[in-house]
């Protein structure tokens, strides 16, 4: 299997490739809230470790983000050292909790029915190498093979070229949850290859998110009194009021404790962010400048990233580089990065012949001392294609040389040391054989940094070749021992262990990287840490909810991009396609699909029979005689009822007084044909007519009247309406007596 792992600062999303494109595997839908059902989130897994107070239950993806009463997220930030974190009574180190997240990952792949044992992972392009490390440590120890770790930005590119197929110059505007990317790479005849990245660690949603918080907040009046639950809530009506802004110009934001409401236009929304904004264009002028690149030669301008649909940020980036970006209907930003990576995995098992060449985003060097103090000595320059070795000569400061300081820097040269940017990956003390004289002490280091991410440090005395180091960089902080690691991976593996009912050596990959020198000596096998530590949580399974339902206006979408006048007839094989794409969007929903009772007098004399064959068998539902408004009555009452979302393009102008909230902006999904890939929007109708053209009861007229066994009804597979019209070779389901997942190779 040739999957993609998109481990994401706020999200997670996992793909795989197959020969017709890669799919998104939506392992954990079956736990978003009805409330997160239209942004995206049914095909994504938050990135949230979280516990329950009262059972202890370990929690992960949609249950932590939403139920758990301690929660960390954001935890990639925190990867490029060696960073603590408390959840409850716990206190874990970063990589321990990106393992448990990979470990979730993979769980949920099982569960939905995909064994994840290898992958492409991704990490931001100006990642330093720490983050790297831990991201692969992390992914290994859950059990999940590393083949590459790729930058977003290249991934995305990689999504797009699986798309299109056509040569060009791209620029990827990466902006998450965490991060800001930007990446210009070229591609040509199957190859691609990085020009230049250039990214901010530190600027993503959650800073837009923790600047509305501190905004919103204050107008609340009552908000001195919020209790820790209340605050939690508040954080999470926000996220979500900044995701609708995308969509809408006004949203209403109500307090945790129910008591108070506020508003917040979209143009007060970007004004409050406008800093941030900008601040995230800056990876792209530096990209073009490393590049000395006019914007006009650009052929295509990618934007990804949850922050990325911001309309403010595609405005500015439209503004700053003279063209539109790529449609979101074409590139999905939530998804893209994952997609992409699971075709880097097929281009490295050789499945495809398209081949990726990196760059480093950030400079590797040391740091020496001369008459104006400390400063940073390049040896591997930014924007290197990698793999690359290099190396420069120095001199020890001392008359008589027994040892040697050498610091392994990453960053950037043209900035103070002292820089927040400018990191020190590692600090080591090098011993030389015999004191030796300083002009016989001079030394050449070589750095190589890999494909993999990985730096290699070597040391060799010039006069006599004589190799005083050789290894890999795996150990990063200066008072951090072998020994410490060995240990705390013990204690990874026996909390994977308790927490998930399985040794974690147990299920790892049988093909698993080779041992770093560092890494020779046998880890030990006790399992336990040698300071009692707290009892870590329980796991159990997500319990079933119930799932959203969504009510397909089947005669609207039939006649959907056909013209009347010119006397076309409605398309039962469009419907079929629709509806697959609807199942394949939202895989843990409950569709139910109402057609007139006319319908099968309109399609094409070959498509009738495909009316009645599913309206026999239940898979469609008709209105009875006499309904009023037909199907469209039919429709309403059945969303009503389920409080389910319509999929219409229909305005139901006449029913809207009967049912305001067609108009709240949540309960409708148009459904709009793209070349010949179906996507499905939140529309907010246009406003009804007056009173006196509602639909009136007339005498002896049943209102909305509901046919028998319609509650069984449901579009439930990727099937013909006469037989199997898809091929499907992997069904990711049932994953709950409730939900179903589609199958991913639906072409």
């Amino acid at each position: 299997m040739t999957y993609g792992i998109d481990f994401g600062t706020s999200n997670c999303a996992v793909a795989r490739w197959q020969p017709d494109g890669s799919y998104v595997v939506p392992f954990d839908s079956a736990n978003v809230s009805a409330d997160w059902y239209g942004f995206g989130g049914e095909q994504v897994f938050p990135s949230v470790f979280g516990t329950s107070e009262t059972t202890g239950e370990a929690m992960f993806g949609w249950r932590a983000k939403l139920l758990a009463d301690e929660r960390a997220d954001a935890i990639k930030r925190l990867l490029n050292g060696h960073h603590y974190v408390t959840v409850g009574s716990r206190r874990y180190t970063s990589g321990h909790v990106a393992t448990l997240m990979f470990r979730a990952i993979r769980e949920g792949m099982r569960r939905a029915g995909a064994e994840l044992d290898e992958a492409v992972v991704t990490v931001p392009a100006k990642a330093t190498g720490q983050a790297r490390f831990r991201t692969r440590e992390a992914a290994h120890l859950a059990g999940i093979r590393t083949l590459s770790l790729i930058n977003e930005p290249t991934a995305a590119a990689m999504a797009y070229v699986d798309l299109i197929r056509e040569n060009g110059r791209f620029l990827v505007y990466d902006w998450g949850g965490g991060t800001v990317d930007a990446t210009v790479l070229d591609y040509e005849d199957g190859v691609l290859i990085e020009r230049a990245a250039s990214g901010r660690t530190e600027l993503g949603g959650v800073d837009i998110d923790a600047a509305l918080r501190q905004a919103v907040r204050s107008r609340f009046k009552n908000h001195p009194s919020w209790t820790a639950h209340h605050a939690r809530q508040f954080r999470l009506e926000v996220e979500r009021a900044k995701i609708q802004l995308s969509t809408e110009e006004v949203v209403t934001i109500l307090s945790p404790a129910g008591d108070e409401v506020v508003d917040l236009e979209r143009t007060e929304f970007e004004h409050l962010v406008k800093d941030l904004v900008d601040g995230s264009m800056e990876p792209v002028i530096e990209v073009l400048s490393d590049l000395r690149l006019d914007p006009d030669t650009v052929d295509a301008v990618i934007m990804v990233g949850g922050s990325s649909r911001m309309p403010i940020a595609r405005r500015t980036l439209t503004e700053l580089l003279g063209q539109e970006p790529v449609a979101q209907e074409l590139l999905d930003p939530m998804t893209a990065v994952g997609m992409g990576a699971a075709f880097a995995a097929a281009a490295l098992r050789q499945d495809v012949d398209d081949t990726i060449c990196v760059v480093t985003a950030n400079a590797l060097g040391t740091k020496v001392r001369d008459e104006h103090g400390a400063s940073f000595s390049t040896i591997i320059p930014r924007n290197s294609p990698l793999p690359i070795s290099d190396g420069r000569t120095y001199v020890p400061r001392r008359p008589l040389v027994s040892e040697v300081d050498v610091e392994v820097w990453e960053g950037d040269p043209d900035r103070a040391l002292s820089d927040p940017f400018n990191q020190m990956l590692k600090k080591l003390r090098i011993p030389y054989p015999r004191p030796t004289p300083q002009a016989d002490a001079r030394f050449r280091l070589d750095f190589t940094y890999g494909e993999d991410g990985r730096v290699s440090v070597r040391a060799e005395i010039v006069k006599t070749g004589v190799v005083l180091f050789d290894d890999v960089i795996d150990v990063f902080e200066e008072n951090e021992k072998q020994s410490d690691r060995a240990k705390e991976k013990e204690a990874i593996r026996a909390e994977l262990e308790a927490v998930f009912g399985a040794v974690a050596a147990s299920s790892a990959p049988t093909s698993t990287p080779p041992p770093t020198p560092a890494e020779t000596s046998p880890v030990s096998s006790r399992r336990v840490p040698t300071r009692p530590v707290p009892r870590p949580p329980t796991y159990s399974p997500p319990s079933d909810v119930a799932p959203v339902v969504l009510v397909v206006d089947g005669s609207n979408v039939a006649w959907s991009g056909r013209d009347r006048a010119a006397g076309e007839k409605p398309s039962i094989a469009a419907l079929s396609d629709a509806l697959d794409a609807l199942l394949a969007t939202f895989p843990s929903a409950e569709i139910k699909v109402v057609v007139d009772a006319n319908l099968r007098h309109q399609v094409e004399q070959s498509e009738k029979p495909l009316v009645e064959n599913a309206v026999q068998s239940g898979r469609w539902l008709q209105p009875p005689a006499g309904t009023i408004g037909a199907g469209d009555a039919l429709v309403l009452a059945i969303a009503e009822i389920t409080e389910g979302r319509v999929v219409s393009n229909d305005s139901y102008r006449e029913f809207q007084d009967a049912h305001p909230w067609l108009r709240s902006g949540h309960r409708m999904l148009g459904a709009t044909l793209v070349g010949t890939h179906w996507i499905f929007l939140d529309r907010k109708p246009p406003a009804g007519t007056s009173a006196a053209q509602v639909v009136t009861k007339p005498a002896g007229a049943v209102a909305h009247a509901l046919p028998a066994g319609w509650q069984d009804s449901g579009w439930k597979s990727q099937e013909a309406l006469a037989g199997p019209r898809r091929r499907a070779t992997e069904a990711f389901g049932p994953v709950s007596e409730n939900y179903y997942m589609s199958p991913l190779d639906s072409k």
